[in-house]
């Protein structure tokens, strides 16, 4: 019995060393499987993430890109509120011009480079009288209407249809557009 007990143990050695063989072998395998699907679950992940991050921050720089514009508009709309307000309160002020001893030499001088008997000036209610003794001082006989206007005067030269204008609230805003930037800059100087 020694003999076939030897040969039994001798025997379950080489199956047992074998199968550990094997088990060590299929365990190194299921070890490489499961670091290669780590490994690749990972890489996914890590994909996805960097996707995430960079539509984040594209999303982000749209958003920033959509406030400067939204800023700069509001910006540019305060500006020109301040504009129009200093242009609202010049056109208040042609009263004072319009009652200034220099707004009637102006007057008479445009009136009398300007008028020739036969034409048609127009005026303000306030300045028809004064236009009316400009015109009988320079002996010029021409015809003489009100209309809504602030200060100055429109002659209309009956013959050729042309219409010259002096008018107040024209001079103001030629000088006002010229002198926008100017204002600007002193208003908001480098905002």
């Amino acid at each position: 019995m020694q003999v076939e007990e030897l040969f039994n143990r001798v025997v379950k050695e080489d199956l047992e060393d074998k199968a550990i063989s094997q088990l060590d072998k299929a365990l190194e395998q299921a070890k490489k499987i499961v670091e290669n699907n780590h490994r690749k679950i990972e890489a996914e992940y890590l994909e996805k993430v960097e996707q995430y991050i960079r539509k984040s921050k594209e999303e982000i720089e749209g958003e920033k890109a959509k406030l400067e514009v939204e800023n700069k508009r509001a910006i540019l709309s305060e500006k020109e509120f301040w504009i129009n307000k200093v242009y609202q309160e010049a056109l208040n002020m042609i009263n004072k011009v319009t009652s200034a001893p220099q707004y009637k030499e102006a007057m008479k001088g445009i009136l009398q480079r300007e008028v020739k008997s036969g034409n048609l000036v127009y005026c303000s209610k306030k300045d028809l009288d004064l236009v009316r003794s400009i015109l009988k001082g320079l002996d010029m006989n021409a015809e003489v209407q009100e209309t809504e206007m602030l200060g100055g005067v429109k002659v209309l030269d009956r013959r050729s249809g042309e219409i010259k204008d002096y008018s107040l609230k024209l001079f103001l805003d030629q000088v006002f557009d010229n002198m926008r930037g100017k204002l600007s800059d002193v208003l908001f100087g480098d905002i």
